[in-house]
């Protein structure tokens, strides 16, 4: 799988957090330059438990360094939920976009439409 482009990961990250690798939302329930949630790198780190090498744990997410790390993160639940087996067609921007924002189905969810609109509009 292709996964995520370099150019989606800057608009994604863009929305989220305008890279302030420190930033906290969500009543602090997302943390770092992609706003990722504890279930979110949960379910990376089943699908990838290479991302707990070195001791690497959800903090990671955050911080120094983080925007790599968050990086692997959502790469390895792309591998996941993003796929054409799932999906039953090849993902797209739009489905990466979705997905991190509104979770496994986020692709089909109306809730994430607005979001995808502010991701694509900086993918121009």
């Amino acid at each position: 799988m292709a996964g995520p482009s370099d150019k989606l990961f800057a608009a994604i990250r863009s929305v989220e957090s305008g890279g302030n690798v420190n930033r906290t939302g969500d009543n602090g329930r997302a943390i770092g330059p992609y706003q990722i949630h504890q279930n979110y790198h949960k379910d990376a780190v089943q699908h990838n438990p290479r991302l707990k090498a070195d001791g690497k744990t959800y903090d990671n997410c955050k911080g120094e360094g983080s925007t790599a790390y968050s990086e692997s993160v959502m790469r390895a639940y792309m591998d996941r939920y993003a796929t054409e087996k799932r999906l039953g067609r090849r993902p797209t921007d739009e489905d990466y976009a979705r997905i991190h924002n509104g979770g496994p189905n986020g692709y089909k969810k109306p809730a994430t439409d607005s979001y995808w609109g502010k991701v694509k509009e900086r993918l121009r």
